[in-house]
């Protein structure tokens, strides 16, 4: 973050960071016969200080910054079914809230930049013998690429 690679430059001014952060959550598993089951919720929250992240700098690059102060907590879930080694489904998704909490009028209570507020991802793993085939997707709520929050991106 603090030299140049392509599209990414860095920034020689960074400062580092420190946080306090917490996490806490459970997690239940089971099986009956050939049926597996687990699920997961974790609840996190940091309050940040000279975080870094990356802004948009021009059309085709970012570039490392500092936030003042910054507060992210959110939440994950997460569950997986498994049926006799055949076939696997596997679920998550997670929440976040992420914004500045700095002294700047202009940016003070916005999103930080490039952390979308959703993400779920599925994926299906199937077997029989040899042969193996997986399906994946994942989708991304909107966020946005700069610390006034002009420029959306939409969700993906």
């Amino acid at each position: 973050m603090f030299g140049n690679q392509g599209s990414a430059l860095g920034n020689p001014q960074l400062a580092p960071e420190h946080a306090e952060s917490w996490d806490a959550g459970f997690a239940l598993r089971g099986a009956r016969g050939p049926l597996q089951a687990s699920a997961e919720w974790a609840r996190h929250a940091t309050d940040g200080r000279d975080l870094i992240v990356w802004q948009r700098n021009s059309q085709s690059s970012v570039r490392a910054r500092n936030v003042s102060r910054a507060a992210l907590f959110g939440e994950e879930l997460g569950a997986r079914v498994a049926w006799a080694r055949a076939a696997t489904f596997t679920l998550s998704t997670s929440w976040l809230s992420a914004t500045d909490r700095g002294p700047s009028p202009v940016y003070h209570g916005k999103r930080l930049p490039q952390r979308p507020e959703r993400q779920t991802y599925a994926r299906l793993d199937l077997s029989r013998g040899r042969w193996s085939a997986s399906f994946d997707a994942l989708h991304l709520g909107d966020d946005f690429q700069d610390p006034a929050n002009l420029y959306r991106v939409s969700a993906r």
